[in-house]
């Protein structure tokens, strides 16, 4: 509608204009008065139309009427007047033609409406051909005029040579415009000719017009009447036009810039229509896909205003109301953007939250599984959330270890597993009479052994122990069914079987394979001859079934646990009871002899393991940890570790020293029943009718034994090396790349080393003496002394490299900050605190110095004059400060103390932006991650903390394998990170062990 009401008004407005010629016509023929009397003779009007625009002429009164009194309209050419349009032209110029060629322009003119323009075209060309041959007389050939392309191709392959072979690239562009501009498309959709200035086809070219008149010259003149005027001089003003409609209609390349044309015609006409219903406040601004067609069509176009002008008025208000549109829009979408990242960083944060609770209760799979859902994620958050997701991930993989292999197929539910001693095969028994022997290595079922029995309730047919000889000769099993076989190996055969007193729950093989135990349901233990089955002797003494049974490592003694609540300790050789272990609060399910100590360790339905002294029978320690029953254990690594399976479905690996828990082992499915374990690898059987292997190192923990009370420790700027300061003095270089000591330092003069720093280039190690008040550069490389600072006057407690390593700076128990210059004998004090400097950092630029006291103060020095200046002092603590550090990037601080708080101070201002709770004794040392946006913290509570600064709260702790003072268990860590993203952790504790932790890519971009 609004398109009919636009052309009504435009054809109003051409009716208003022409009016006044129109009447100057209609009276010019009409006859009129003479002044002698009588009327004058009409003057004739002769007026030429098509056909299709008579219509138009009904705008004008009385024009129709007048063109209807002298109407005459021509015919259509029948085909005899057409043989004469055709042969009449060549004849007059003395011109043959074929008559093959007459027929064939007949019959190939049809009803096109354009056949008598387009004859006249290929005539013309055919005379011109013949005239360039010579021919004489001048003849037209059917052959020349079906090498032209025939009726329906001549016109178009003739304007397309002109335009491809005889213009040059910028002629052709040229071209194009000036085609574009010889016509217009209607109100009706017609493309009709429209004459066009030469200056302005140029200015729209961005060309002079002498250009213009060039591309010009190879459409007109001799044989190429396709523009007019044909003949005289072009200049700017001269007004082209198209020879005829029929060029615009039958050229193929014209009709697609034409269409085009009018796709840009009309895409600009709704911009602006647009624009003005946007500036009336009668509509919007282009948004979705109307602004992407149209950003779209003004990027590829580039239109000019002298361009638009052919089709509007308003250019500048279209230009700046699309800039408008693609603005709202980049805003809209940086706002939709803006809400998604806060929507996405509101789920990531919410799954990194979920698995530091999931962490803390150590469902450490499920941790894992949380964290790996953050991933999809990763593009769009920024890089310091990754890295807490990195350290959370670090932190569940280090914690919760994944099995290796899982051996399934044993159709059973199992009780119990036992390893080959060539690590070849694995048995498995369970109910319904199940033994079942895999590959350890493909994981395949190799057999099923078929004895013990199988018909009845899953109780009565369950098989519940398996050992193979220390040799290898055969496998032995038992169970409810009361019977003892042994099998041959490794094809499975039954090789003997007897019957026992009572149902078998438990069986152990001394270490040389002579003597097999076997625990009973009646309470007692049957100890039989291995290879004949002869019964030896029979242990009497429990009160309640026999659960459990191993054999020391010299064969000399056999301990026992039972639902009695005890375990109990054998002479083997006279049958005597040598302890009676009690203290377990509900039946013992296993027992297991240290390697190398007189220690038994023992699990109970309880859920804690007891370490014991068997030389006085006392509780050496509880390991707790465990929610449900505790079925079996092991010790591993030569005793240093425990691994124990638990009905709660997990594994569990602990320092046998300390009792922490290294690991928690998640897979299984339901309760875990049974272990074994052989070299490097532990294998547990569980309800969940499987088998499961584990690797036992823990590639991200090594703890090194330096058999010496530890005091300080620095890790190498390139994660290469660490060091180690002693109570006694001595300074431990140690090579984290090959895993051994690279120098040792005895003699250094000094009774306890209380800190260490490398320099940043890791050449130089600098250390700070406790008692001898000194500090002394070593050479890292080769562990000599190269200079030796004094001037304190009490112990030195912290010490820091500027960051270009050419200074040192010291804290001192005499309350001074130190500054000294390598090469120089005396440095500068200057009195910081009332008290004890705890420590001192250099900020970025090595311009000011932070320090700590034990006034609790916390506070930043200007050290670039003589003497350093007070910048700021931040909130004071009511307990001693211990350490300070500040961030790489110098915004914060962090403070740590007496007071059990991680305090956190932006640096500017001075304000408190966090305090931390968690730790539960004096925080020792704070560092902060390469990004500053984590905190970690080393405290007496024997745990290593990390903290995240952009949520506020703990990522995470570390259990470290010490128990927690007193004694004090530690005074320092070192927490370094390399350039390629790899990061590592140093505690060196005064129980004389180093322990290592290996981060790898944290903090990688």
């Amino acid at each position: 509608m609004r398109a009919r009401m636009n052309t009504m008004v435009s054809k109003k407005i051409l009716i208003v204009s022409a009016n006044p010629l129109i009447n100057l016509l209609l009276a010019g023929s009409m006859p009129y008065p003479l002044p002698g009397g009588g009327m004058s003779d009409n003057i004739y009007i002769i007026i030429t139309m098509r056909s299709d625009f008579i219509g138009d002429c009904a705008g004008f009164p009385g024009l129709a009427e007048a063109i209807n009194a002298g109407l005459y309209l021509t015919p259509q050419l029948n085909r005899e007047q057409l043989s004469e349009a055709i042969e009449e032209p060549p004849a007059v110029v003395g011109c043959d033609i074929e008559p093959a060629l007459i027929r064939r322009l007949l019959t190939d003119a049809g009803d096109n409406p354009d056949h008598l323009p387009l004859l006249q075209h290929l005539l013309q060309w055919l005379w011109y051909k013949a005239k360039e041959d010579g021919r004489e007389p001048v003849r037209l050939t059917l052959a020349d005029y079906e090498a032209m392309g025939g009726f329906g191709k001549a016109l178009s392959e003739r304007l397309d040579a002109i335009y491809k072979k005889e213009l040059t690239e910028r002629e052709a562009r040229i071209a194009e415009i000036l085609f574009r501009n010889l016509s217009k498309r209607d109100t009706e959709q017609r493309d009709i000719r429209q004459p066009v200035r030469v200056d302005r086809v140029a200015a729209l070219a961005g060309v002079e017009s002498e250009e213009v008149i060039t591309v010009v010259e190879h459409f007109r003149g001799r044989g190429r009447n396709f523009i007019m005027p044909y003949l005289g001089d072009l200049g700017p003003e001269t007004l082209l036009d198209v020879s005829h409609e029929s060029l615009l209609r039958q050229w193929e390349r014209l009709r697609g810039w034409l269409a085009d044309e009018a796709r840009s015609a009309e895409m600009y006409r709704r911009i602006e229509r647009a624009a003005i219903r946007y500036k009336n406040e009668e509509g919007d601004l282009l948004a979705r896909l109307d602004l992407a067609y149209a950003r779209a069509w003004w990027e590829e176009k580039r239109p000019t205003a002298l361009w638009a002008s052919r089709y509007g008025l308003h250019f500048d208000l279209a230009e700046s109301f699309l800039s408008a549109s693609e603005e709202k829009k980049v805003q809209d979408e940086e706002r939709k953007r803006q809400e998604y990242l806060e929507r996405t960083l509101e789920l990531f944060e919410s799954r990194l939250t979920h698995a530091s609770l999931l962490a803390k209760i150590e469902d450490y799979a499920a941790a894992r599984e949380t964290l790996n859902e953050t991933r999809e994620l990763d593009k769009e958050m920024p890089a310091d959330r990754l890295y807490a997701r990195n350290l959370m991930a670090w932190y569940a993989d280090l914690m919760g270890g994944q099995a290796e292999k899982v051996y399934e197929g044993a159709g059973a539910v199992l009780q119990n597993v036992a390893v080959s001693p060539d690590r070849s095969l694995l048995a498995a028994v369970g109910e319904r009479g199940a033994v079942v022997l895999f590959d350890e290595k493909s994981g395949e079922v190799r057999a099923r052994l078929v004895g013990h029995k199988t018909v009845g309730s899953a109780q009565e047919t369950s098989v519940k122990a398996a050992v193979f000889h220390p040799e290898g000769k055969w496998l032995a099993t038992a169970g409810n069914d009361s019977r003892i076989i042994l099998w041959s190996l490794p094809d499975g055969e039954k090789l003997k079987e007897w019957e026992a007193p009572a149902k078998v729950k438990a069986l152990a093989l001394g270490p040389n394979g002579d003597m097999l135990a076997s625990g009973r349901t009646d309470n007692d233990i049957t100890l039989w001859n291995g290879e004949t089955g002869e019964r030896l002797r029979t242990l009497e003494g429990h009160q309640n079934n026999i659960s459990g049974l191993a054999f020391s490592p010299d064969g000399r003694l056999l301990a026992s646990s039972s639902y009695d609540r005890t375990a109990r300790v054998w002479d083997v050789e006279t049958g005597e009871t040598q302890n009676v272990l009690q203290g377990h609060t509900n039946a013992v399910q296993g027992v297991a002899f240290h390697p190398d100590k007189p220690i038994l360790a023992s699990s109970s339905d309880d859920k804690y393991i007891v370490l014991w002294n068997l030389e006085t029978g006392d509780r050496i320690n509880v390991l707790r940890g465990h929610e449900n029953y505790v079925v079996s254990l092991q010790f591993i690594d030569k005793g240093r570790r425990l691994i124990s399976s638990s009905m709660d479905r997990t594994l569990r690996i602990w320092d046998t020293d300390t009792g922490v828990t290294l690991r928690v082992l998640q897979g299984h499915q339901a309760g875990g029943t049974g272990l074994a374990v052989k070299d490097d690898a532990v294998y547990s059987a569980a309800n969940d009718v499987t088998v499961r292997r584990w690797g036992m190192n823990i590639e991200d923990l090594k703890v090194i034994d330096l058999q010496k009370e530890l005091a300080s420790s620095a890790i190498s700027p390139d994660g290469t090396a660490v060091a180690a300061g002693c109570a006694n003095g001595d300074l431990i270089l140690y090579s984290m790349e090959h895993g051994d000591t690279l120098w040792e330092q005895k003699d250094t003069n000094v009774d306890r080393i209380m800190r260490l720093a490398f320099s940043p280039d890791g050449s130089h190690i600098i250390s700070g003496g406790f008692d001898d008040k000194t500090l002394k550069l070593w050479d890292a490389k080769e562990g000599t002394l190269i200079q030796t600072f004094e001037g304190h006057t009490d112990a030195v407690h912290a010490v820091a490299f500027s960051p270009d390593g050419k200074a040192i700076a010291s804290a001192s128990y005499d309350g001074r900050i130190g500054l000294f210059e390598i090469g120089k004998e005396e440095g500068k004090f200057h009195a910081a605190h009332e008290g004890i400097v705890g420590s001192v950092a250099f900020s970025g630029d090595g311009a000011s110095l932070l320090s700590a006291g034990v006034d609790g103060a916390t506070r930043i020095w200007d050290i670039r004059t003589w003497l350093p200046t007070l910048i700021r002092e931040y909130p004071k603590s009511n307990e001693r400060i211990i350490w300070a550090a500040i961030s790489p990037d110098g915004k914060r601080i962090a403070a740590v103390g007496r007071d059990l708080l991680v305090h956190v101070y932006d640096t500017e201002s001075g304000g408190e932006e966090h305090a931390f709770v968690g730790h539960e004794q004096a925080v020792f040392r704070a560092e902060f991650s390469p990004d500053g946006g984590q905190v970690a913290t080393v405290s007496g509570d024997a745990t290593v903390r990390f903290w995240d600064l952009k949520t506020g709260t703990a990522l995470f702790k570390i259990e470290l394998p010490s128990p927690k003072g007193p004694p004090v268990p530690l005074w320092d860590f070192s927490f370094r990170c390399t350039p390629s993203g790899d990061c590592l952790i140093a505690v060196p504790l005064t129980s004389g062990k180093l322990v290592l932790y290996r981060m790898q890519g944290i903090y990688k971009d």
